[in-house]
């Protein structure tokens, strides 16, 4: 699955997690077409940036950077929710748009459970 994402994007499209970098690369701009971001300076985007890093085993925000013009042009965040059902499995809840099927071949890599409602957005 991972081979049919990677072939949707363009050769100049990297997938990668979300990286301090990407608050001069417009990801702000991207989230606020979705809803209101607020007034956020560097300093707090860089932090939390460095907070969500440390959470990565449990959530993790994935971008999709244009790398000929430095721009974030899709976003997706993968959520772990541990659970008493399935066994004390575990369950990931993406919100994202051209990112679901890559955070779901991630999901399938990290044999988690991938409920059948997902919470989409289009950017």
């Amino acid at each position: 699955m991972a081979q049919e994402v990677s072939s949707s994007l363009k050769a100049r499209d990297e997938v990668r997690t979300l990286c301090p970098e990407d608050y001069h690369k417009g990801y702000c701009g991207l989230l606020s077409k979705l809803a209101t971001v607020g007034d956020v300076s560097e300093n707090q985007f860089v932090e939390r940036v460095k907070f969500l890093q440390g959470k990565e085993e449990d959530y993790a925000v994935f971008v999709i950077e244009d790398t000929t013009k430095s721009t974030i042009l899709a976003t997706g965040t993968l959520l772990v929710e541990y659970k008493i059902i399935h066994a004390l499995g575990k369950v990931s809840n993406q919100r994202s748009s051209e990112l679901l099927l890559y955070l779901i071949s991630i999901s399938l890599s990290l044999y988690i459970y991938i409920p059948l409602l997902l919470t989409l957005t289009q950017f």
